[in-house]
């Protein structure tokens, strides 16, 4: 595993990767990959949905591993999604990842690929993340938020946007420009299509049964101060799950990747020497 050296800035190891790490494609999705180790990583991001946006844990560990980070394209379904990861892993010859970690939305998609192709992921991490019932909780307003999206032009819809997310970060300056970078290149074709497929994921309907016949350790990550996963979401997570093993930032916000990236590799490099064992 590699920390942030000393003085080696996240815009050092972000313009490191972008030089060593050109996108790939496959079957109309891009994806990042690096490393070349016997087992493979799989990392889902969340809704700012660029494989990229996880250049850390990337790079933090394809010295050991071999890391594929997908971008999700403007796809409106979870069955669209469990598609392209497929074909993501077919086109990189992975029958199985040893483990797949997912943040936020990826965390929703992560659910989803458990139940659809459970022989294919070996272990998981789900972080920052909630059920369909604790996303769903307040269905109404997140579809009244989506027909808005439907209909408000795309300048100004995409304004919007790049004002929430200069406004919701808190992880500091590099990060508040790298939203704002990704929020410029963005359409309101993807920003729609992200809604869409969170509502699609609020109609599954989870029981803690369905993984009973999987036999992989599960990881939850969650923040204290998330004010995206309320404590609410984040006990409906736990009970779907009574088995994994938890881990609780106390003060990481909805990204703590992104505040704290070296202490949250170190927890991650922890559960998979436990799955190795």
């Amino acid at each position: 595993m590699r920390l942030l050296d000393p003085g080696e800035t996240q815009a050092d190891r972000l313009a490191a990767f972008r030089a060593a790490h050109p996108a790939a494609e496959a079957a109309g999705w891009t994806y990042h990959v690096a490393g070349s180790g016997p087992d493979t990583l799989l990392l889902l991001p969340g809704g700012l949905r660029l494989g990229e946006s996880l250049f850390c844990l990337i790079s933090a560990f394809e010295d050991e591993y071999r890391v594929i980070a997908p971008t999700y394209p403007a796809v409106s379904t979870v069955a669209e999604v469990v598609t392209g990861v497929e074909a993501v892993l077919d086109a990189e010859d992975v029958s199985a990842v040893h483990v797949a970690w997912g943040t936020s939305m990826g965390g929703f998609l992560l659910q989803a690929l458990l139940r659809a192709i459970p022989g294919r992921i070996g272990h998981a991490i789900l972080a920052n993340t909630t059920t369909p019932e604790g996303w769903g909780r307040d269905l109404p307003a997140r579809t009244a938020r989506l027909d808005r999206m439907r209909a408000m032009p795309e300048r100004d819809l995409l304004a919007l946007i790049r004002r929430q997310a200069t406004e919701a970060t808190s992880a500091g300056p590099f990060w508040t420009g790298f939203l704002a970078e990704a929020a410029a290149l963005d359409t309101k074709a993807h920003q729609v299509a992200m809604a869409e497929l969170a509502l699609d994921y609020c109609a599954r309907h989870y029981t803690p049964s369905d993984l009973d016949g999987w036999p992989g350790r599960l990881m939850i990550i969650e923040s204290a101060d998330d004010a995206g996963m309320d404590a609410e979401a984040r006990r409906l997570l736990r009970a779907l799950y009574p088995r994994a093993a938890p881990h609780r930032f106390s003060d990481g916000g909805h990204s703590p990747l992104a505040t704290r990236p070296d202490e949250y590799a170190l927890v991650v490099a922890a559960f998979l020497r436990a799955c190795r064992a």
